[in-house]
């Protein structure tokens, strides 16, 4: 769900989770394939975000300044490595997998349209909580590392003079802080692990809204299916009446020449 940079707890978002949720006692047997089919879906490829392009519009090939400047650097090492004449070509292409990354990330912040599922809505949600405790906690852990100065002690082996630093934030009140911060990370264990799989609450959660999306997609289902009948029993209703009018026109004919 998040992958760790070297200098702490900073999430960066790279997956929503890839484990399914346990779905005994939630999912009925004969709706199990419409729970396959929803968990089968990618959120990211396979689920509307929230930004739609307008029929027929054909987007202008990607450059490198769409980028956040963080990510622009590892692009630009990449096309200094190109030919200049095949540069245009390549950096649409680059830039084109730098978002493709940057897709979950998006996903968590913009989040998804207006035809994804209670169980993908809810897998987004996840994600940023799980990536605001760590964010949080991380917060936290610089704070506690924040050196207010440093004072000169003797080493009582050696007997150089060496700088021993001050924190900033000490005693009881940094025993609170880390008291704090283990509680986010605590929470954020809850919601799911460093390698995606759901934690307990967060499996809970997954498994209820699984099963609230297989509910709306049979209600839907069933729409379409009614709707679909209806429009076949119009069609039949419409031609016995033109059948029907039709008859009478000729009886209407007969009984006048049998007059």
């Amino acid at each position: 769900m998040t992958s760790e940079t070297s200098d702490g707890l900073r999430a960066e978002i790279t997956s929503i989770g890839t484990s399914q949720p346990d779905t005994s006692g939630h999912i009925a047997p004969e709706d199990q394939h419409i729970a396959d089919g929803i968990l089968a879906l990618d959120p990211f490829r396979d689920v509307p975000g929230t930004v739609e392009l307008p029929d027929g519009w054909t987007p202008p090939p990607l450059k490198l300044t769409a980028l956040p400047p963080e990510r622009q650097r590892a692009v630009a090492d990449k096309l200094e490595r190109i030919p200049p004449g095949h540069r245009a070509a390549r950096e649409a292409e680059f830039v084109a997998d730098e978002v493709r990354a940057m897709l979950p990330r998006i996903r968590v912040q913009t989040g998804l349209g207006a035809g994804a599922s209670e169980y993908h809505r809810e897998q987004v949600l996840i994600a940023g909580q799980y990536a605001d405790l760590l964010r949080k906690a991380d917060a936290i852990a610089t704070e506690l590392e924040e050196i207010a100065r440093y004072e000169t002690k003797v080493d009582p082996v050696t007997g150089e003079a060496v700088p021993v630093p001050v924190y900033a934030v000490q005693g009881e009140r940094a025993q609170a802080y880390e008291d704090q911060r283990q509680d986010y990370l605590r929470q954020a264990r809850l919601l799911a692990a460093d390698d995606g799989t759901p934690g307990i609450e967060g499996r809970k959660r997954l498994a209820t809204a699984l099963a609230q999306s297989v509910t709306a997609a049979k209600a839907l289902q069933q729409q379409v299916e009614e709707a679909t009948e209806a429009n076949k029993l119009a069609d039949t209703m419409v031609r016995d009446e033109r059948i029907k009018a039709r008859a009478e026109s000729l009886a209407r004919m007969r009984r006048s020449d049998s007059n």
